[in-house]
């Protein structure tokens, strides 16, 4: 009988060095988390969850607060292993086109055309992440290949499918008509996403 396939949470947190206390200083928008817990897909069991969500998912950060990101990706794990991913891939979507619309980001994103919106993406990122940095590789008409630099195993192939997501949504706010992006490759602290668009 094959052994019971383990747990996103689980494989994520045992990679880091101090667990879901990792790299206090890397942080996220309060705004991202909210975001999540408001258009929640799916009910989480707080006693299925690391204890250090419990706080998370009770009281909400403010938007403009600063939240260490390591449990931010954790709690977006604990969604992504209880959902479909066609289903899980469709809100991170609209979550983010919700987001980027909303006024606080809008003039940052919305309907400058995507080359200009990844011309400036080290600025675009900085207003919801610090400890992290990403920088563009490559530009050719449509498409852009996107470095992101991050501390030791913050990001596994679960949570970079999500920000590919992310960065695919950027470039439809930008104006264009559909988008695509995969992550062409990474290891412990980089990882190469490519976005192409219409």
């Amino acid at each position: 009988m094959p052994e019971p396939q383990r747990s996103l949470v689980a494989a994520y947190l045992s990679r880091l060095p101090e667990g879901i206390a990792s790299y206090p200083d890397v942080v996220v928008k309060g705004t991202i988390v909210r975001s999540m817990i408001e258009t929640s897909p799916t009910p989480l069991v707080a006693t299925e969850l690391p204890s250090e969500l419990h706080e998370l998912l009770r009281s909400p950060p403010l938007p403009t607060e600063w939240v260490p990101e390591v449990p931010v990706l954790t709690l977006m794990l604990a969604y992504q292993e209880r959902i479909p991913e066609q289903r899980y891939d469709s809100w991170v979507e609209a979550r983010n086109l919700a987001l980027l619309a909303n006024p606080l980001y809008r003039a940052l994103f919305a309907m400058i055309g995507p080359e200009r919106i990844y011309s400036s993406a080290a600025k675009r990122w900085g207003a919801f992440r610090r400890g992290t940095s990403v920088e563009i590789v490559e530009k050719r008409p449509h498409w852009v290949q996107i470095a992101l630099s991050y501390p030791r195993h913050l990001h596994d192939a679960a949570t970079l499918h999500t920000v590919a997501i992310a960065f695919r949504v950027t470039a439809m706010v930008g104006g264009a008509s559909s988008s695509q992006s995969r992550v062409e490759r990474f290891d412990a602290t980089r990882a190469d996403i490519v976005v192409e668009w219409r």
